[in-house]
């Protein structure tokens, strides 16, 4: 089931028990934000979902959605943006996938990309405006970040 929280403009805090998911969901955004510092981060085995069943998940999708960009911003980000009935909105996505190896154990990609379901241009080399601060200055709260959606997928084999 897809987690969405709606954050404010300032300070937004998660509160829960331990083994909550609070880290789980602040490094989602810290990964697909690219706001790890140096590291390059890229989800592993242990990132997918697994069902009751001990099934583990094959894709996902981490979304960050920024709304009410200024006139600035919207220049900046425009060919990565998408226009919602006439709403300029800028979906920053990471998508991890496993594959099973012929030879065993499985193989993890990811890919950063624009559009509401990271079917937008690839957010890589001239991109690179996005994570070196703008976004993840929103993400920590110096500007509204309106919605953080965490989007997980399981399919069977």
């Amino acid at each position: 089931m897809p987690i969405q929280l709606k954050l404010s403009s300032g300070l937004n805090i998660l509160v829960g028990p331990n083994d909550a998911g609070k880290s789980a969901i602040s490094d989602a955004a810290r990964y697909v934000l690219w706001t790890r510092g140096d590291d390059y981060v890229r989800p592993d085995e242990q990132d997918f979902h697994v069902d009751a069943d001990g099934r583990r998940g094959r894709d996902f999708v981490v979304r960050c959605t920024f709304d009410g960009l200024s006139a600035d911003e919207e220049a900046r980000f425009l060919e990565w943006c998408t226009n919602e009935k006439g709403k300029l909105r800028l979906h920053v996505c990471m998508r991890g996938s496993r594959r099973i190896s012929p030879g065993g154990g499985s193989v993890v990609a990811s890919q950063h990309r624009a559009g509401a379901e990271a079917e937008g241009l690839p957010l890589d080399g001239g991109a690179a405006r996005i994570s070196e601060g703008d976004l993840s200055e929103a993400l920590a709260g110096r500007r509204a970040c309106d919605r953080l959606r965490l989007l997980g997928r399981v399919e069977r084999q």
